[in-house]
């Protein structure tokens, strides 16, 4: 009774003659046309799927049928080649072997183009002559024609790792180098 009037406990109490809160009948009928919506797109999504998976499996049938690898597991390894029979196995001890010092390094690494310069033409034949069984057995692994790394891919393609390229990427500058 702050102002002095007298309210009634009915009064402060009374029920509203209408429904509280109100019903959305709008927002039932836009749920039920999202669900309808979701419901369709899910629909052409699996059919599209569907006609995808068909001509996936048509593609392959004809990459194996001309004789191609095309999925993970057509290159797993079958049998490793004997080692007398083995491209990588030469590659690899030819890098074992390969001994060049930082000269014969940089002339190697900027032997690019002829006429090569005199002192590049000096320090090249020079790591050439010292390195003649790893030409040796660069020209062996090329007349072989079969290289087994021993790399097993099983999953995925693009995480498995390659670790004698490196090796194999101071060779291809030897031989380069040998060409010129």
């Amino acid at each position: 009774m702050i102002d002095g009037s007298t309210h009634s406990a009915d009064a402060v109490f009374a029920e509203p003659a209408e429904a509280h809160p109100r019903r959305y009948r709008w927002m039932v009928r836009i749920a039920a046309l999202y669900v309808l919506i979701a419901a369709a797109v899910a629909g052409v999504r699996w059919g599209w799927g569907d006609v995808a998976e068909r001509r996936l499996a048509a593609a392959i049938g004809a990459a194996h049928a001309g004789g191609e690898k095309i999925v993970v597991a057509d290159y797993a390894r079958a049998d490793a080649l004997p080692d007398e029979h083995n491209g990588a196995f030469h590659l690899l001890r030819a890098e074992q072997s390969l001994k060049l010092s930082r000269t014969e390094d940089w002339s190697i690494h900027n032997a690019t183009v002829l006429p090569l310069r005199e002192d590049i033409f000096l320090f090249v034949t020079q790591a050439l002559q010292n390195n003649a069984a790893a030409l040796s057995d660069i020209r062996t692994a090329r007349e072989l024609g079969k290289a087994d790394w021993g790399v097993n891919v099983s999953g995925m393609m693009w995480a498995t790792l390659l670790p004698h390229l490196n090796p194999a990427r101071r060779l291809a500058g030897l031989s380069r180098a040998a060409s010129l």
